[in-house]
């Protein structure tokens, strides 16, 4: 059917020709926008309902239209990286700006390879956690703040804007002694820890207790879209601290100017342990809720027009998660908390509840936890290659790349998943090029049902040029 045949017949032809399954071709790329917006403006205004024939198919026309949008986010999401346009000038011009002194030293960046990989909070804090561990150091009790390392800006072509790729995290924490640390993680898994003298007082209200930060910053991120903001053109990810905020006190938030209402023009917050958005500039909520919670519930909406569709092509991993219309996996945070405590009572546990922990503690951004429960999973069975590939793709996470490939390594030589794997590790160390891929999802079969996990590879730009919803 050419598109001339379907403005004739449109819309009840349309109907009919997908009803039959006549051959109307979607590539692997997607549909794109251009040839929705035509379906669209090829259906007359007028009489819309008259020559669709019921109800029936008003709602198969509705759902069909919803289905293109949804192929063209491609399961594997793809980037193409410019190839020139780098500038750190601008980077430590903001640095001055928006983060209080440290100290007097020069802040070296570390020079990446290509590609230039994406790197969450969560994930660095973790991979510092295990560090600390591993060579004895005293573990963080408080953080003063989280700040991104923006190892490189880019800018869109011809429109001059700017992105910035985080790959990297710096830390600033107190010891369980009261000692105050700095540490700078990077996304090729370098840790750099050094003594701090700055009195952080004089610059936040208080510290952040580890148990109060539950949102990351791609969590953050997600909780704005939710609620109709945008991530700035040149976003680097947020900044932790705590601000005080009207009527709620000293809050843990996401900041920085990373993000902002468009129909209101407002610089905007993230609550780190709630969600709750706040006004930047006046520091107080946009919206004084009657529903406030004490905890973030992860944005997830069973009746959402994003769940319902997901929930019929990836039914597997309904309730426990569903991938939204922008491309992000949104888990029932609460459901999954509960499901990760009941098998934590259990008097006597398998293998496989631990794995199962162990997943559902990264999934809730616990990597560290997680990395613990995969190990109780393997010196039970310690033949299970794909316990050791978990614990692998946690490692990957968090950027232990060693430790990454040593798990890799152990995977029967004629596996698929081992030659991946270590490709992963090998586009992560800059050694390979990614190919465009900038993440991949895992299914994991756990004992409470499938759960997708995802890995990211890198670049991704946290920046409003994700697809809005329409």
């Amino acid at each position: 059917m050419n598109f001339e045949d379907f403005q004739r017949k449109a819309p009840g032809a349309l109907i009919g020709q997908l009803g039959n399954k006549a051959p109307i071709s979607i590539s692997s790329g997607g549909v794109s926008q251009e040839v929705v917006d035509r379906i669209i403006n090829a259906l007359p205004k007028d009489n819309l309902l008259c020559n669709i024939k019921n109800i029936r198919n008003l709602l198969f026309f509705l759902l069909v239209i919803a289905a293109i949008l949804i192929v063209n986010r491609s399961f594997e999401r793809r980037v193409k990286m410019p190839s020139n346009g780098f500038d750190r000038s601008q980077d430590n011009e903001r640095d001055k700006e928006m983060i209080p002194k440290i100290s007097d030293r020069k802040r070296e960046r570390t020079e990446e390879k290509s590609p230039m990989s994406y790197y969450s909070a969560k994930q660095a804090f973790a991979r510092l956690i295990l560090y600390l561990r591993e060579n004895k150091q005293p573990l963080p009790q408080v953080i003063w703040n989280g700040i991104p390392e923006r190892t490189s800006i880019y800018s869109h072509g011809e429109s001059g804007l700017l992105s910035g790729i985080v790959g990297g995290w710096l830390f600033c924490y107190e010891d369980i002694n009261g000692n105050t640390w700095i540490a700078r993680l990077t996304c090729l898994g370098e840790v750099v820890i050094e003594k701090e003298e700055t009195d952080f007082n004089k610059f936040y209200p208080r510290p952040i207790k580890l148990d109060e930060w539950i949102l990351d910053n791609t969590d953050a991120h997600i909780a704005v879209l939710r609620e109709g903001g945008e991530g700035r053109v040149n976003n680097f990810g947020g900044w932790l601290m705590t601000v005080v905020v009207k009527d709620r006190g000293a809050r843990p938030v996401w900041g920085g100017g990373a993000w902002y209402m468009p129909d209101k023009g407002l610089p905007i917050m993230v609550d780190a342990q709630t969600g709750e958005l706040y006004d930047e500039e006046k520091a107080e909520p946009i919206t004084l809720s009657k529903t406030y919670k004490t905890e973030w519930d992860g944005g997830f909406d069973e009746k959402s027009p994003d769940a319902l569709i997901s929930k019929s092509e990836y039914y597997y991993w309904w309730p426990r998660a569903y991938r939204n219309f922008n491309g992000y996996y949104i888990y029932n945070r609460l459901l999954l908390l509960t499901k990760l405590e009941e098998e934590k009572s259990k008097l006597s546990r398998s293998a496989s509840s631990w794995m199962t922990t162990g997943i559902l503690h990264g999934i809730l951004g616990n990597w560290e936890k997680a990395v613990d429960d995969l190990n109780k999973a393997i010196q039970m069975e310690p033949q299970n290659s794909d316990y050791r590939y978990y614990r692998g793709l946690t490692f990957l996470i968090i950027r232990d790349l060693d430790k990454a490939t040593s798990d890799f390594l152990s995977l029967p030589q004629d596996s698929k998943a081992r030659t991946d794997a270590l490709r992963y590790v090998e586009t992560l160390r800059g050694k390979k090029e990614s190919e465009g891929i900038i993440a991949f999802a895992q299914n994991i079969i756990t004992d409470i049902g499938m759960i997708p996990l995802e890995v990211h590879l890198g670049p991704i730009p946290l920046a409003s040029i994700i697809p809005k919803r329409q």
